[in-house]
C-alpha cells in the first residue's frame, strides 16, 4: 500500500459513523487548502519539507495556519502528522484518495472528469446523474483541469473511459476521412 493510501485509509478507519462523514469532508477541504498553500508559497513548502527545521517548528507553523483556517482538531492533527513525516506535497493526492475511500464506502463508483476549464458544481452533478443512469449505481465525480485540452471532457469511471475531447473527435474525423479517401481511390 502506498503512503498516500495509507494516510487516507488510516484517517478513514479511525473516523467511523455518520458524523465522521461530515468531519472527513471538512478534513478533505482543509487538506486541499493547505495543499494549495504549499504549492503557491515557496517559503512555506521549504519550511515543511526542509530538514533544517525541527518537527516541532513545522508543527507549530502549520498549527498556527490551521488554527487561522478554523480547522477541526481531527483535521489539524492529521495534516500536521502528514507534514511532520515530510509528505505535505502529497496532501492533495491524499485528500483525493480519502475522498475516493469515503465515496466507495457509501457504495458509489468513483470517476474522474478531465476538462480544459473548471466545471461548475451543478454541471458536475448533472454529469454524475447521467453516468448513474448509465452505470446503474451512484457515481461520485472528481474533476481535474488539463489546460492542454482545447475543449470537451474525458470521464473515467471503473476503468472505462468516455472521451469526448475535441482532440479525440478530430482524430476520429481524420480516421474517417482517410478511410473514405482510401476506399474512394480503390
Amino acid at each position: 500500500m502506498s503512503a498516500v493510501k495509507s494516510y487516507a485509509q488510516a484517517l478513514f478507519e479511525i473516523s467511523p459513523g455518520a458524523t465522521a462523514q461530515h468531519a472527513l469532508a471538512a478534513t478533505i477541504q482543509v487538506a486541499r487548502n493547505v495543499s494549495v498553500l504549499v504549492l503557491e508559497n515557496k517559503e512555506f513548502k521549504v519550511l515543511l519539507e526542509s530538514p533544517s527545521f525541527s518537527t516541532k517548528e513545522k508543527a507549530e507553523a502549520l498549527g498556527a495556519i490551521l488554527s487561522k483556517m478554523g480547522s477541526a482538531p481531527l483535521a489539524s492533527k492529521w495534516i500536521t502528522l502528514i507534514a511532520e513525516k515530510g509528505r505535505a506535497s502529497f496532501l492533495d493526492e491524499i485528500a483525493n484518495e480519502l475522498e475516493k475511500i469515503v465515496a466507495e464506502s457509501e457504495g458509489k463508483l468513483v470517476g474522474d472528469v478531465i476538462s480544459s476549464e473548471k466545471i461548475e458544481e451543478t454541471e458536475l452533478k448533472s454529469l454524475a446523474q447521467s453516468f448513474e443512469k448509465k452505470m446503474g449505481k451512484p457515481v461520485f465525480l472528481r474533476q481535474e483541469k488539463d489546460e492542454n485540452l482545447l475543449a470537451g471532457l474525458k470521464v473515467t469511471i471503473g476503468g472505462l473511459t468516455y472521451d469526448g475531447t475535441l482532440r479525440t473527435q478530430l482524430d476520429r474525423l481524420k480516421e474517417r476521412f482517410v478511410e473514405y479517401k482510401t476506399k474512394g481511390m480503390n
